[in-house]
């Protein structure tokens, strides 16, 4: 009996090791997948040019404020009976980053209707805005373009935004800078328009 007590433990002792070493190769480590790179290769030189994510600057401080637009408009063309004068304003500003030629945009669009007496409407647009843009500098250029368009409207006309009339209108730009205004600040135009 010794020795098959030997030789079961002999088995045992075989298998148990057999079974170690099988459970071991299976935890080894597997072949991670490559991390995938988005870009394209350049169709002459084959070339392969990875895309940059581009995300906003997390450290920028929003500037904020409101752009306020005073027109003062002379109505040479009659408002039809039932019709409005309707005023809108559009702010586009485009902050580029010149190493990479990325650009960030904001577009502001606000409208108004008139107050329409006799022969003169008048109407204040105020724009409110908060832009989280670097300031302008050698790397960074910042552009602020502000237009507006003041309209003569249709009787019923149920439009948030003006829309085009074969009546009459005007639309110019009040603003074009490089400078943008400081946060907190009310920046006032004034604008004068015939119709």
């Amino acid at each position: 009996m010794r020795i098959f007590s030997i030789a079961t433990v002999g088995a045992l002792s075989l298998g148990l090791a057999l079974a170690g070493s099988i459970s071991a190769s299976g935890q080894a480590a597997m072949p991670q997948p490559h991390k995938k790179v988005f870009g394209y290769q350049d169709a002459v030189t084959g070339e392969f040019h990875p895309l940059t994510k581009i995300s906003p600057d997390a450290t920028v401080v929003p500037i904020s404020g409101s752009i306020q637009v005073t027109f003062t408009i002379t109505l040479k063309t009659a408002v039809p009976t039932g019709g409005s004068v309707g005023c809108s304003t559009d702010l586009a500003l485009t902050s580029t980053t010149i190493a990479t030629a990325s650009a960030l945009t904001y577009d502001e669009t606000s409208y108004v209707p008139a107050k329409v007496t006799g022969t003169t409407a008048t109407c204040t647009v105020i724009t409110p805005y908060s832009w989280a843009v670097s300031p302008s500098s050698t790397s960074v250029l910042d552009t602020l373009l502000g237009t507006y368009t003041v309209s003569i409207l249709p009787a019923n006309s149920t439009q948030s935004i003006i829309p085009v009339v074969d009546n009459r209108s005007s639309s110019s730009i009040f603003v074009n800078t490089k400078t943008l205004p400081a946060t907190g600040a009310i920046t006032k135009y004034t604008v004068n328009v015939t119709l």
